[in-house]
Parts: C-alpha cells; structure tokens; sequence
C-alpha cells in the first residue's frame, strides 16, 4: 500500500469516528471495512468512502478540509450530478463541534 493510500485510509476513518460513523451527506449509518469484518462486500451501498469536496482531478487535495466521510450510495450520486455541490456551497456539519 502506498503512501497516499496509507494517508487516505487513516482520513477516512479518522472522518468516520468523528462523523459518529453517519454519513455527511444522508446521516446514515455506515459500515466501515476492519479486519474484523473483512468479507463485508466493497460495493454495499452503505460502505464508507472518502468523498472529495474538491475533486482531486479539479486540484482538490487530500486533506481533513475537504474530504468528508461518505457512504458509497451518497457519494456516487453526488458525483454523478450535473450541479454538483462546490466545497463553498457545503455547510460543514461536523458532529463532534456541535
């Protein structure tokens, strides 16, 4: 595993903890892929990712400011959007501040 997998790994579950392991966009509970659960299927709808406010071929980078953690189904949808939502037009709802 290479260092930026080794980076977005430890993001993802560091966003994950945090959001309370609900996605940031629907509130959701996801699931997150341990050793312990290691046969969960990565393609399961509620799988949690590592959505990029500003998307990495647009010169967004891999930091805690724009990444947020997102089940797969939220994630895919939001991509896939013609209007999809700028790092601006997003309300940085993190939990744990609240």
């Amino acid at each position: 595993m290479g260092r930026y997998q080794k980076r977005k790994k430890k993001l993802r579950l560091a966003l994950y903890i945090e959001q309370r392991g609900r996605c940031f966009w629907c509130g959701h509970s996801m699931i997150i892929k341990t050793k312990r659960n290691a046969k969960v299927v990565w393609d399961h709808p509620d799988m949690c990712t590592l959505d990029h406010l500003v998307l990495r071929c647009e010169g967004g980078p891999l930091s805690y400011r724009n990444a947020v953690a997102a089940c797969r189904w939220c994630n895919n949808r939001r991509h896939k959007s013609v209007a999809m939502k700028s790092a601006d037009q997003v309300p940085r709802r993190r939990l744990s501040q609240s």
